[in-house]
């Protein structure tokens, strides 16, 4: 999976609907230095801080956060058996 794809997608979508703040914390959480898996992770913290925080925001980009979250899963970020 290309995740930044996705994340590309989800800003994209949230911009559209005028969540520019959460556009800027995700391409924030985007710029944050270090490997590839910890900019996964630092944009799936924002992502999930979405869901905790805005339901109408959450249910745009549902599918794509769980599309990210089903790859994290698949290359050992995520523990399958926790709930997010």
């Amino acid at each position: 999976m290309e995740w930044i794809k996705t994340v590309v997608l989800i800003k994209t979508k949230l911009s559209q609907h005028g969540y520019n703040d959460s556009v800027s914390r995700i391409t924030e959480a985007q710029m944050v230095l270090g490997t590839p898996g910890e900019m996964y992770l630092e944009v799936m913290n924002e992502l999930l801080s979405i869901k905790k925080q805005s339901a109408k925001e959450y249910k745009l980009i549902e599918k794509e956060i769980h599309d990210l979250l089903d790859y994290g899963k698949s290359i050992n970020y995520f523990n399958p058996t926790k709930e997010l």
